[in-house]
């Protein structure tokens, strides 16, 4: 389509009216392109897939009218496209309402000919860009091009109106800087600018594309935050804005450390109405302010006690490696074929001083938003080296046919020097390379392929081996198998639970296994829990299970009762160990 070409949405219920205004469009000498609606649902699927030069809008559609359309297209934002109404009725009080509601221009349909509606298209398409610039200046803020405290209350409003259609939530954040005001008094208001504008652009860069920024006045700004499933997310999204804002800059030579106060409501639950929701947000974050600042704080009771318990967290695991709370589990991985334990994976468990035992899917997340996982993953390598050293020394028969995992996050991989510290950690301990498997997730290997396939292959020539974990649940694919030198690919329990109810399930796994094997990789099947599984993995030729079925996840004193017989006793031959104790 070139650019001489209008694409015009012509709505009209009335075919005959339709078929005289396209014959009118059609002699003009400007190509234009007609997409017809005849119904209110029918245009706004249609504004909602496509953009139009210009919109020509019958004022009786059906039992609604025009006006009304014209008030759904500007709450949804359907469409900045100049609206032309055409009525059969002359009447000056009609036309002015429609003007009044946002449309450009109002043409009787008995005085229509190619050259009115040209010239009305021409017009309209002139005044809706003067008022699409006044808007603009209107209603965003001049230093920073955010949008300014009018335009962010009015899209807050249609937040609700969206979020009470689709039944979904969606949460209004307040972000008030720290002592500003010192800033602007020792440095100048020239340089609070600088700081403003560049927090103004970072916090965009946070933040996802379609969430809306406001800068409400001052040093004062506020965010919407839409298509969110739960609340548990503004936890971390708040965290990143503070630290996004904690990055230090450089202004006339110094550098300014900024902190802020945010302040979270969340609709329906805060508020139902945008002017409350706002207000809420608002008091949480002075609620912030007293407690101390470069926080956040929910209206939210119930969420408040979730991020309380979040900043406590954070403080604990600053202190748990210095105080020894951390631990190894060992969960043995088995032949298919003799049953004999032929691995172990390294499991981290923390035990807390009052919480009891904390779940890793509840404190690794956090260790990562903190930059202590690369700290506690040289923790792992390291316990997990010394205690396999200790059980060398004990039981020599491990150094045949043995090997142990250790689970490797996406951050320790990505150092450069990784592979120096891991192998630097195995000399140490005098442990043969070939005796450690490192795990690493899908999500890990996708995010930096080309980097992640240098180092897993520079170490894999030094004999250790490579395992993607849970596969199947993320976003690899087998292409990623064939690119990255793997050893072992572990299949997730979510498809070993249906491996024996849905022959779907049953066939996904097949092949799996039949892929693996092709590319020379070993399979773990995790999760087993039932006989039933055992047999439907022996028959696929799954090489090696891990799961209830054999034992848990043991400490490292427990796991020595097993490692101590030189044959390896076969769980099959011997008493399920369940929650660490020998069943009975």
């Amino acid at each position: 389509m070139t650019d001489l070409t209008k694409k015009i949405l012509l709505v009209d219920d009335d075919e005959t009216d339709r078929m005289a205004i396209k014959r009118a469009l059609a002699k003009s000498v400007t190509t234009i392109k007609i997409q017809e609606a005849s119904s209110f649902s029918e245009v706004i699927t249609l504004l909602k897939k496509t953009s139009f030069a210009c919109i020509l809008l019958d004022y009786r559609l059906g039992e609604t009218d025009g006006i009304d359309l014209i008030k759904v297209i500007h709450t949804e934002v359907l469409s900045d496209a100049p609206i032309i109404m055409l009525s059969g009725i002359d009447d000056e009080a009609t036309m002015l309402n429609c003007l009044k509601e946002g449309a450009q221009d109002f043409l009787l349909k008995s005085e229509l000919t190619t050259n009115s509606l040209m010239r009305a298209i021409r017009y309209a398409e002139e005044r809706k860009n003067i008022t699409l610039q006044i808007r603009y200046l209107a209603q965003h803020d001049s230093l920073t091009d955010l949008a300014n405290r009018s335009l962010f209350i009015e899209s807050v409003k249609r937040a609700v109106i969206r979020s009470k259609r689709t039944n979904s939530l969606f949460a209004v954040i307040f972000i008030d800087l720290d002592n500003f005001k010192a800033i602007n008094d020792t440095l100048g208001h020239e340089a609070g600018d600088i700081l403003l504008k560049t927090l103004s652009a970072r916090l965009k860069e946070a933040l996802r594309e379609e969430d809306i920024i406001g800068r409400l006045g001052g040093d004062e700004f506020a965010v919407i935050l839409e298509g969110i499933a739960t609340e548990s997310p503004l936890i971390k999204i708040a965290q990143n804005l503070l630290d996004t804002i904690k990055e230090p800059l450089l202004i006339e030579g110094k550098a300014i450390h900024s902190t802020a106060s945010l302040g979270i409501a969340t609709y329906p639950e805060c508020a139902t109405e945008a002017t409350a929701l706002i207000k809420c947000a608002d008091l949480a974050m002075y609620q912030a302010k007293k407690h101390g600042r470069n926080g956040y704080y929910f209206y939210s009771e119930d969420l408040q006690v979730l991020a309380d318990n979040y900043a406590n967290l954070k403080t604990d695991i600053h202190n748990a490696l210095a105080r020894g709370e951390f631990e190894l589990h060992y969960q043995p991985q088995v032949n298919i074929i003799n049953h004999t334990i032929t691995g172990l994976e390294a499991l981290i468990r923390w035990h807390h001083p009052t919480r009891g035992l904390v779940p890793p899917n509840q404190f690794i997340p956090v260790a990562e938003s903190l930059g202590l996982i690369n700290e506690i993953g040289d923790w792992v390598m390291a316990e997990a080296c010394r205690q396999l050293k200790a059980w060398i020394l004990l039981y020599p028969h491990l150094l045949h046919n043995f090997r142990i995992a250790i689970n490797i996050s996406a951050h320790q991989i990505r150092q450069s020097n990784f592979k120096d510290k891991f192998c630097r950690v195995l000399d140490k301990n005098e442990i043969p390379y070939g005796l450690i498997e490192l795990e690493l997730t899908e999500s890990v290997l996708i995010d930096d392929i080309d980097r992640c396939t240098k180092t897993i292959g520079d170490m894999n020539n030094l004999g250790i081996q490579f395992a993607i974990d849970d596969f199947g649940t993320g976003f690899a694919s087998f292409r990623h198998l064939q690119q990255l030198p793997l050893n072992v690919l572990k299949i997730d329990k979510s498809f070993i639970d249906q491996i024996c109810l849905s022959n779907k399930s049953y066939e996904i796994v097949k092949a799996m296994i039949v892929i693996a094997h092709t590319l020379e990789m070993e399979v773990v099947a995790e999760g087993v829990e039932t006989i039933e599984q055992v047999n439907a993995l022996q028959t696929l030729a799954c090489n090696y299970l891990q799961g209830y079925h054999f034992w848990r996840p043991l400490p490292a004193q427990d796991m020595e009762t097993l490692l101590a017989d030189s044959k390896y006793r076969s769980p099959f031959q011997i008493p399920i160990i369940l929650d660490n104790k020998i069943a009975t």
